[in-house]
């Protein structure tokens, strides 16, 4: 089910206890909870950097 999207009007009229437990309410703690596209984008990020930013190992 999508998250819901909130507009900036809708979290100024909220209390500051009201926006934290929506951010909190919107943190994903499991990747098997993410969306498989968004983990796959970032698994190619991080792997593109180490490959970029390690140094080589002879064997």
């Amino acid at each position: 089910m999508p998250r819901r999207i909130w507009t900036a009007a809708e979290l100024e009229r909220m209390t500051r206890a009201e926006q934290q437990a929506i951010f909190e309410d919107s943190i994903i703690w499991n990747l098997d909870d993410a969306p498989p596209d968004l983990v796959a984008r970032l698994r190619e990020d991080v792997e593109r950097h180490i490959a970029e930013h390690e140094p080589r190992r002879s064997n």
